[in-house]
């Protein structure tokens, strides 16, 4: 039998779209690690924190394969299931088709008795008419016989011959009676055989409308399995489809760890005292106030700890060596300012900044963009201010500096 609504699988589209909800974590996982690779920087403190995410992108890569092939064997089964109610309604079908050529033939059956019970009810009512006639006419010639025998006997022949007669009526009478009680009981048989007729009829009727609602059932049950699976095909698609894309920007991104390099540490900077002379400066442009001279911007004596170089407008402003961000934002008197620490105790610092590029505790590599020049009314131009610390201790930025990489100023020459 086609088995009735809700015994069908209604839970494999919840189950796909579980098994889809993988690919959120993973997909968000994948751009975060694009991310990183784009920005020289992998997640955590150092290369142990990358291995991890490493490790365990693998392992979601697995979970992904393993509950791929556990849809397409569900998706399999599935189609088997809906094979098998396909050919339950091909029989019902073939069912419904028996049983309609069968009430064809029983339809006909009951039009052929019903014009021989018809035939038969006119030849009985013909018959009923003249056996009263024959009747009537035997009990009058034996009234006259009768009477004529008891009053004169005159004529015994006369007499003789008017029983004969009337024995041969009686006789052929009889035989009426009896082709007529035949035919009656004809009649009632062919009724007999109309009613289990009519009777089998009914059943075939009920039969084929019983077969009707469940072929109609069976065909509803078919459409919602149909629909199921055309539904759950198309997520599979787009599973698939997503799934490969994953899998593509995991490898990629893998690749691109894989391939990165070591993240530094103050370790692996170079030693500071490799570094004099050697770094170009973190703008282009004129010394106006000098290392330990008055600061140009105050009345007042003021130890000058660093440079201030006048730049461009909206010049790039870079990182003189690798090293990590340990401060990035506002600082009162100086904008923005930005604080590098490197090797062994070394410190650059760079101020009046704006459109900071990097975030504390990021690494810039040398040449690195940190931020813009930015405006200073007291000046009226674009100034950037920049100091070298040792071990605590302001140095001179120029003894680090390349030689005649800036210009200076006459209030800033050097003696």
């Amino acid at each position: 039998m086609i088995p009735p609504p809700g015994t069908r699988r209604c839970g494999q589209c919840h189950v796909a779209a579980r098994r889809a909800g993988w690919l959120v974590p993973v997909l968000v996982c994948c751009a975060a690690l694009a991310l990183f690779a784009a920005d020289g920087e992998p997640p955590g403190d150092g290369a142990g924190d990358s291995r991890l995410q490493l490790k365990q992108l693998r392992h979601e890569r697995e979970q992904l394969r393993l509950n791929l092939e556990a849809y397409a064997g569900s998706e399999r089964k599935s189609v088997g299931e809906l094979e098998e109610l396909t050919e339950q309604v091909r029989a019902a079908k073939r069912r419904e088709r028996q049983l309609k050529r069968r009430r064809g033939q029983l339809l006909e059956e009951r039009t052929r008795r019903g014009r021989r019970i018809r035939t038969l009810r006119k030849r009985i009512a013909a018959s009923e008419g003249r056996i009263g006639e024959h009747l009537r006419s035997v009990y009058r010639l034996s009234k006259v016989a009768d009477s004529a025998s008891l009053l004169t006997l005159s004529s015994y022949k006369s007499y003789f011959k008017d029983s004969s007669y009337l024995a041969l009526l009686t006789r052929l009478d009889r035989e009426a009676l009896t082709r007529f009680q035949g035919l009656k009981e004809d009649l009632q048989t062919a009724q007999d055989a109309a009613q289990h007729t009519l009777n089998e009829l009914a059943d075939v009727m009920d039969a084929l409308v019983a077969e009707q609602v469940q072929l109609v059932e069976s065909e509803r049950v078919l459409q919602r399995s149909l629909k199921e699976i055309r539904d759950n095909q198309a997520l599979s698609r787009e599973y698939l489809r997503e799934l490969e894309e994953t899998m593509t920007g995991m490898e990629q991104a893998l690749a691109q760890l894989e391939a990165q390099p070591a993240a530094p540490t103050l370790e692996r900077l170079p030693d500071p005292e490799t570094l004099k002379g050697h770094l170009r400066p973190p703008a282009e442009g004129t010394v106006i106030a000098a290392f330990g001279e008055q600061d140009p911007r105050y009345a007042l004596k003021k130890f000058q700890r660093g440079i201030v170089i006048l730049a461009t407008e909206g010049g790039p402003v870079r990182a003189v060596t690798t090293g990590r961000v340990v401060h990035a934002g506002p600082f009162r008197g100086y904008q923005e300012l930005v604080v590098l620490e490197h090797a062994q105790g070394l410190f650059t610092v760079y101020g009046h900044l704006e459109h900071l590029k990097i975030q504390k505790g990021g690494w810039v590599e040398q040449g690195s963009p940190l931020g813009q020049t930015a405006y200073q009314p007291a000046e009226g131009g674009y100034n950037v201010y920049f100091e070298v610390r040792l071990q605590g201790t302001p140095e001179d930025p120029l003894l680090w500096l390349e030689p005649n990489s800036l210009t200076f100023a006459d209030s800033a020459a050097k003696d």
